[in-house]
């Protein structure tokens, strides 16, 4: 493109001296046809072009044309775009033995390639579910615009120890959650029966059946609980002991 002065002067303006106007200010210079809907840094096709200022084919409603004028800063360019930021939905998670996941990447709507490190553990769809197969752990990665992301995933087991426990009044009892790294919560149907502390440890009070619960990952596991009487030795008058 070329600068063409432009020569702006006010009402009643007054020359000095050498008669240069005090307000002159430069414009682009374009080129443009007659019928066309294009402004030009040259004359780039067919076709007869006219030299016309950039505020003036601007005024005509004209466009830019993209072969000759390329995008630049002020218009948008690259280097001005933002830079796009790839980020993973989950970046770890736990899960049960059947349980699911489903991940995503967050600022793309491009294909993203999955693969699982452990496929005996967790395995991992085209559309990013992930599946727990076994107790152990995975990494779960994301391919996407020269990016690789990651999710770890720890799969668990849990059971409970005993799911039924005989014991007489005033016994004590352990029960676990095998299988898991968290810690369920303990409870029971009847507290007159049996006492049941944060740990697992049940204390039989009373004689009678109750069920003591024990719940992690939303998931709930029993163990039924009878509770007998204390026996004594009582011995029979009328049963002789030969020593």
């Amino acid at each position: 493109m070329t600068i063409l002065m432009v020569l702006s002067v006010d009402a009643g303006f007054a020359q000095k001296g050498n008669g240069i106007p005090s307000n002159v200010y430069a414009e682009t210079t374009v080129y443009v046809t007659r019928t066309g809907k294009k402004y030009h840094a040259y004359a780039c096709g067919n076709g007869t072009y006219y030299k016309s200022t950039l505020s003036a084919a601007k005024a005509r409603g004209l466009q830019p044309c993209k072969k000759c004028n390329p995008p630049t800063s002020d218009s948008g360019s690259s280097s001005n775009k933002k830079k796009v930021t790839y980020k993973l939905n989950k970046k770890s998670a736990t899960l049960l033995v059947k349980q699911h996941v489903k991940l995503k990447v967050k600022g793309t709507s491009s294909k993203v390639k999955w693969t699982t490190s452990n496929k005996k553990v967790a395995t991992v769809s085209k559309s990013g579910k992930v599946i727990a197969k076994a107790k152990g752990k995975a990494t779960i990665k994301a391919k996407v615009g020269g990016k690789t992301l990651a999710c770890k995933i720890k799969v668990e087991n849990p059971y409970i120890s005993d799911k039924e426990l005989t014991m007489r009044e005033g016994e004590e009892a352990f029960l676990e959650i095998k299988g898991c790294s968290h810690e369920p919560e303990w409870y029971c149907d009847d507290y007159d029966i049996v006492e049941v502390e944060d740990d697992g440890t049940i204390f039989a009070s009373e004689t009678g059946v109750t069920t003591v619960y024990a719940t992690v990952h939303g998931r709930i596991f029993s163990c039924k609980v009878t509770v007998l009487p204390v026996t004594e030795d009582i011995e029979d008058p009328d049963v002789e002991i030969e020593y």
